[in-house]
């Protein structure tokens, strides 16, 4: 099996986290673990994770940044990312090329490639 299945991302916050005090809500990082999740079972491995308050940037393992809404649901935002990824293989691109994709703006797709 591949390692990167079975690794937990990072998660990084605006702050600095203080030893005793909550980092973030608990619906937050339930939040943070269905995007995880989500994008797992879509064979998509997620390395770290930032939250920028309504924005979700995730670092894939190969690389690619995705940049979805926080308040999106983790399942569509998989599938679109597995939609837009596929499409590019099949137009002759590397997925290993792609600097980010950006689905934060409803049916609009912004992809940058390296």
């Amino acid at each position: 099996g591949d390692i990167s299945s079975s690794t937990v991302p990072v998660i990084y916050a605006k702050s600095t986290p203080i030893l005793g005090e909550r980092v973030f809500e608990p619906d937050k990082f339930a939040q943070y673990v269905s995007f995880e999740k989500e994008f797992r079972l879509a064979r998509l491995f997620v390395s770290s994770l930032s939250d920028y308050g309504e924005d979700i940037y995730l670092i894939l393992k190969d690389g690619a940044e995705v940049r979805a809404l926080l308040s999106d649901d983790p399942h569509s935002v998989a599938l679109r990312l597995g939609a837009v990824l596929d499409d590019e293989v099949r137009k002759g691109g590397n997925k290993s090329k792609i600097d980010y994709v950006d689905l934060r703006f409803g049916n609009k797709v912004f992809l940058k490639r390296l």
